[in-house]
Formats: C-alpha cells, structure tokens, sequence
C-alpha cells in the first residue's frame, strides 16, 4: 500500500522536536508493515516530501505570525496538491491541523479519483478547543468548527 503522510509541522522549529520524533517513527512503523510512505512535511526552506524539497519558498513564510496563518491556511495543501499525484496513493493521513477551505478543497481533489484513498486524520490532542490563547488561534479555532 502506497501511504501520503501529511503533518503541517516545521521540522526546523526546535519546539517541535518531539513532534517530529513522533512522525518519524509512525512513518518508519509503516515502512516495517511493509507500505511505501511519503512524508509531506514543512521546513524553513520550504515543503518537503520525505527529504527532498518539493517546494522552495521564496521567502521565508513561517517567520511571522499573520504570514505563517495565511500559509497555513490558504496555501500549504494547495501547494501540495499541485505537485503530488493523488492517483499514486491508497491512503491519506493527515495529522490533523484544524479544518479550513483548503483542507475540504485538498480532501475533494484526492477524492475524485475513480478509486478514491481511504482518508485518516489523527487528532493529535483532544480536546483541542482548551488549547487556543492568541486571537489568532481563536480565528483557527472558529474556521474549524464552521468547517468541521
């Protein structure tokens, strides 16, 4: 079974270590299960599928809080879905990162194939609505629940 992997998570973030620790090993799980796995993850330099960069970013995007919410939510997936090939999977799991018209316009996208993938998102932490502090996190919060 081929696998897409998607985590919005910036590896070259130091907080998030133990985040990528977490994905490293669910994607090499897979990999000893015997699937194929293509990790879609982000870094300072861009997108990432597994180790090669899919996506240079001509600046640097997730330095500033507005521009890292309007990548995140605006351009991340569209990105990916110009420059992966849905056919070429039989599932999609998606850490999941807060719903947004991009995510429902990704899942549209991957599921008009004539066979569609099997989808799997992972809520990371549960409940997630305790969580949001800034007003910004508060906007994702309410985009999630509309589009939910």
């Amino acid at each position: 079974m081929k696998i897409l992997y998607l985590s919005r998570i910036n590896k070259d973030d130091r907080k998030n270590y133990g985040v990528i620790q977490k994905c490293h090993a669910q994607a090499a799980a897979l990999r000893q299960l015997g699937h194929q796995v293509d990790w879609i993850h982000l870094g300072m330099e861009g997108i990432f599928q597994n180790d090669r960069l899919l996506y240079r970013f001509s600046r640097p995007v997730l330095s500033q809080s507005w521009s890292t919410y309007w990548f995140y939510f605006f351009s991340w997936l569209r990105i990916v879905s110009y420059y992966i090939d849905f056919t070429e999977y039989d599932l999609i799991y998606i850490r999941y990162a807060m719903a947004h018209p991009q995510l429902i316009a990704f899942l549209k996208k991957a599921k008009r194939r004539k066979i569609a993938p099997q989808i799997i998102l992972e809520f990371p932490t549960y409940p997630y609505d305790l969580e949001p502090q800034s007003w910004i996190d508060r906007v994702s919060l309410r985009m999630d629940q509309l589009y939910l």
